[in-house]
């Protein structure tokens, strides 16, 4: 029998969190737990003193046992941790979250309220630079669409992982970029600088990178001249240099963080299947079909696509949370395509950003995203035509930022 997935909240209000925690074992396969404001003082503390130390000695800092962080699987964290503060001193979640990625086994990080409770981000790209791999409002954390892969139900942002399996993929990133760890990052993931192959990143987005064609792994998070470091601050490189595995698992959350929240955003170069077919319909078998395309709302490999898509999935699949596709090389081949296709009895569809899913023009709302792309137009449901829910997922309760983007 498989073991639940440990989980750890970090939080300075104790009762909210075991709140949480009690929802969250009730509702998942996981084994949350939340301690009290003493001693999630203590282990913070405990993860500050191995940074200090690891600047200082390197790989000396796993001397400082701190097993309740090295064992979990998921890592919660508040980010006002104000009430921690006992002697003038105050950090933030996102600091913590930043220290737990260096000095600690942790699998998984997710910082809660950096941006709100409740919100949505229109523009779609806020997150990309944050030090967790999710940021999510508090309401949101017990939302049942962040813990499943599909049959979602009200507010549920598409670009949200399925939280179950984070871990797991975080794990199988790791050993992809340890065994290629000295191969240069935009070539061990297929992109090319051809811009005839549908693969080349404009400058703009592989910049959000902070790479060189020749850049490697390695170099991604410690380069030679540790005043090049781009991504952690140039002190903090001496704690994992010397440490392979240390260096992979960093260097794996950098580039996930990016293609997760920089490139796909764009869906155009890759695109996940719900936006490719709305490109490409004739990707879909039977894309006549209402039935058809809502398999496509789905985190998961869905059976409705034609064959041959498969020879266009991005790999490794581990660095993404979802099934993802060349869209741009597959359009410029022209493979796939048929000679004759009747554009006309497709459903008129568009895909809804914060509730995961196909609807209706009339019953929805496009807005500006800020993505780099070409075609920034993204679509959102309109509130006033969704059913109302409790909880997290009523999507009435919702904030959604910055409203300009919706009056332009």
């Amino acid at each position: 029998m498989q073991e639940p997935i440990k989980v750890l909240l970090l939080d300075d209000d104790t009762d909210r969190a075991q709140g949480w925690a009690a929802q969250i074992n009730q509702n998942t396969s996981c084994a949350a737990i939340a301690p009290d404001k003493e001693a999630v003082r203590d282990l913070i503390s405990l993860l500050f003193k191995r940074r200090k130390e690891g600047r200082a000695n390197g790989g000396k800092f796993w001397e400082i046992s701190c097993d309740a962080i090295d064992t979990v699987d998921l890592l919660i964290i508040d980010y006002d941790l104000q009430n921690l503060d006992a002697n003038g001193e105050w950090t933030t979640g996102s600091e913590v979250a930043y220290s737990a990625r260096l000095v600690s086994k942790a699998r998984t990080i997710v910082v809660i309220n950096q941006r709100g409770t409740n919100r949505f981000d229109l523009t779609l790209i806020k997150g990309a630079e944050s030090r967790a791999d999710l940021d999510v409002g508090s309401v949101q954390l017990i939302n049942p669409g962040l813990w499943q892969s599909d049959g979602f139900q009200g507010f549920r942002p598409w670009h949200w992982p399925n939280l179950l399996l984070e871990p797991a993929r975080a794990t199988e990133g790791t050993a992809f970029v340890k065994e290629n760890l000295d191969s240069p990052v935009l070539a061990s993931l297929g992109f090319s600088e051809d811009f005839d192959s549908g693969r080349a990143l404009r400058p703009e987005v592989w910049g959000k990178l902070c790479v060189e064609q020749k850049t490697t792994f390695r170099e991604l998070v410690a380069p030679e001249n540790e005043e090049h470091s781009m991504h952690l601050l140039s002190a903090d490189t001496a704690i994992f240099k010397d440490d392979d595995e240390l260096t992979a698992t960093i260097a794996a959350a950098v580039t996930r963080r990016w293609l997760e929240r920089w490139v796909l955003p764009n869906q155009d170069i890759l695109a996940d299947a719900a936006h490719l077919a709305l490109r490409m319909p004739w990707i879909i078998v039977n894309s006549e079909d209402e039935a058809s395309w809502r398999k496509l709302e789905t985190l998961e490999t869905s059976d409705v696509l034609v064959p041959g898509i498969q020879e266009y999935k991005f790999a490794p699949s581990c660095l993404l949370s979802r099934p993802v596709y060349w869209a741009e090389s597959l359009d410029v081949s022209g493979a796939l395509r048929p000679a004759n296709f009747d554009y006309s009895k497709i459903p008129d569809f568009v895909f809804r950003e914060d509730v995961s899913n196909f609807g209706a023009p009339d019953d929805s709302r496009d807005f500006p995203s800020q993505v780099i792309s070409i075609e920034n137009r993204r679509w959102i449901s309109e509130p006033d035509n969704e059913p109302q829910m409790e909880g997290p997922q009523n999507i009435k309760a919702v904030v959604f930022e910055p409203q300009s983007l919706l009056l332009s």
